[in-house]
């Protein structure tokens, strides 16, 4: 996408909703990505910006199994580059949380298997260890990044991983899944205004 470094785009708390979750007037198609969600325990400080995957393990006090829901205001948004992306606030709408993790802190979060389906077909499925892609270090680095801007994160923001596997694309009336094994499924209808 043109970009040296990842990035992050906001979720508003009124975007947040357990599982099953229902979104209401979907006017486009939506990707939405299977991540797992951490919560920061505590409010870290701005000279805080040297986390490693191990040492922001401390921070978090829970993670959950997640949908994020993004809906670009362009067209086709991989076209137009990750500077159009980060504008339009990293395309979020939306976070649906599964139950927390038990004992999360002992398990590889990278390695968990997940299965994405819409309407009952499995479209996407594996771990983030199959694209390289490490959740733990994900939060690390916008730990590191936000405390380097002057924001650093505080105690009961929820930071969303990113994708874990190939994220799909689903539209009004369908139902999508994402089960992540011992740790549940995450659920959410979309529905017209109908």
């Amino acid at each position: 996408m043109g970009l040296s470094e990842p990035f992050g785009g906001r979720i508003f708390k009124g975007t947040v909703q357990q599982s099953p979750g229902l979104l209401q007037g979907i006017r486009s198609t939506l990707t939405i990505g299977a991540e797992f969600a951490f919560r920061v325990g505590r409010d870290l400080r701005g000279d805080e910006h040297d986390f490693s995957g191990d040492s922001i393990v401390a921070v978090i006090d829970a993670v959950y199994p997640a949908l994020e829901l993004n809906r670009p205001d362009f067209t086709k948004p991989m076209e137009m580059g990750g500077l159009c992306l980060i504008a339009d606030n990293g395309v979020n709408v939306g976070l649906v949380l599964g139950a927390p993790i038990a004992d999360w802190q002992h398990v590889d979060l990278a390695r968990q298997a997940v299965s994405f389906a819409v309407n009952d077909t499995v479209k996407s499925n594996g771990m983030a260890t199959d694209i390289g892609f490490d959740p733990i270090a994900a939060v690390a680095w916008l730990a590191n990044d936000r405390a380097r801007r002057g924001e650093p994160l505080r105690g009961g923001q929820l930071v969303s991983s990113g994708d874990l596997i190939l994220n799909v694309e689903a539209n009004v009336n369908d139902r999508v899944v994402a089960d992540f094994g011992k740790f549940g499924m995450v659920l959410l209808n979309l529905q017209d205004d109908g």
